[in-house]
């Protein structure tokens, strides 16, 4: 098993609904420019591939 250290991925904050960057300047309304979804929340990415990286909590 991979140990994946939280500190190597940044954090961007996307909609809850379609995932996709929530860009505060385009979102001016406090809605998704996407799918007009009000809900963000934060999530790791891997700065190479932009992908979304879940990261299991352990301890919980």
């Amino acid at each position: 098993m991979q140990v994946i250290r939280v500190t190597e991925f940044p954090q961007k904050k996307v909609c809850k609904k379609c995932k996709k960057d929530w860009k505060e300047k385009e979102n001016f309304d406090g809605k998704c420019q996407h799918c007009g979804c009000k809900e963000t929340k934060w999530v790791h990415y891997d700065p190479g591939t932009k992908e979304i990286v879940e990261i299991p909590r352990l301890g919980l």
